[in-house]
């Protein structure tokens, strides 16, 4: 399973690892600084070219507040193109208001508030890929190493 983390804070991606260990989801956990290098990721695009084009990404965690490209616009982008519309997301929001647009403008967005807790995420991963859980295609993938 692929998991891509867009955040300039280099510290979250150890506590993405740490919740994903716990959730029992073995993951490769790739990282992104902002909302335009992961659409350049997931769509192997400008630096990100020397990607296979399609090279899957199962999971993304969003930082709102992204720099260059919003992390609402990059969640907009991504539910409107076919190919990334079944990857699930979860937010990471800096205050009340960010996550409260988030769930107004994406109900079923599972958002996280800044300082990120390791514990949160395990338990909305294990959530995401509880067994039975069919809502993203991508979940299938779940415990499948690459």
């Amino acid at each position: 399973m692929n998991v891509l983390l867009v955040e300039e804070e280099a510290r979250s991606a150890p506590l993405v690892r740490r919740a994903l260990r716990l959730a029992g989801v073995r993951a490769h956990l790739d990282s992104v600084f902002d909302g335009v290098e992961a659409v350049e990721f997931v769509f192997a695009m400008g630096v990100y070219s020397w990607r296979d084009p399609k090279a899957r990404v199962d999971a993304m965690i969003v930082d709102l507040q992204s720099p260059r490209l919003s992390g609402l616009e990059l969640v907009k982008i991504l539910r409107f193109h076919p190919r990334t519309r079944p990857v699930p997301l979860i937010a990471i929001a800096g205050t009340p208001d960010e996550e409260r647009i988030a769930a107004e403008r994406f109900a079923d967005l599972p958002v996280v508030r800044k300082p990120i807790s390791w514990m949160d995420l395990a338990r909305i991963f294990r959530e995401m890929w509880r067994e039975g859980d069919t809502r993203h295609e991508t979940r299938a993938a779940m415990g499948s190493a690459r």
